[in-house]
């Protein structure tokens, strides 16, 4: 708080490392590590709640955190820190509500699955279950819930199900 500089310096590494976070949870950069939306939520509400309980306990505060004015300024530091505590809370829940929300939204617009989600295990078990339902086998590069074959296999395999 003393060094200009100094102050300047750390604004800048909390910006570097909030565009970093969000770049984890919003981002489409091909980064190695993708959070699945559910896991994205939950880092959000981790984030959420480091925020309530700092903004909390700085609004609560009996005793000021130290601070130096410039010279001329009239500040009380107890309401100054009170302060600092509500912008924390509300300000930082409401930004990561709003990124929740649009996470939300975005995730039930996406329609169909990304060319990405092939890769995932989940969509491999399903592949080979089917395959080993059917009897079918991949066909190429179409998309698998495209492929007329397969589809017809599942039906046949679904109506044997329904006979027995």
């Amino acid at each position: 708080m003393r060094n200009t500089i100094a102050g300047q310096v750390e604004h800048l590494v909390y910006l570097i490392a909030g565009y970093q976070f969000f770049v984890l949870i919003v981002g489409d950069e091909p980064i190695r590590w993708r959070l699945s939306t559910p896991a994205r939520w939950g880092l959000l509400a981790v984030s959420m709640a480091v925020d309530t309980f700092t903004g909390v306990m700085l609004m609560m505060a009996t005793t000021f955190i130290a601070m130096h004015p410039p010279a001329g300024v009239q500040v009380d530091p107890l309401a100054d820190t009170h302060a600092g505590g509500a912008i924390m809370w509300f300000g930082g829940d409401a930004i990561m509500a709003a990124v929740m929300t649009l996470l939300a939204i975005g995730w039930l617009r996406t329609g169909g699955r990304s060319l990405r989600d092939r890769d995932s295990w989940l969509e491999q078990a399903r592949m080979v279950t089917l395959d080993e339902r059917t009897g079918s086998s991949p066909t190429g590069a179409e998309d698998f819930d495209d492929d007329e074959e397969r589809l017809a296999a599942y039906n046949r395999w679904l109506g044997g199900m329904a006979d027995k």
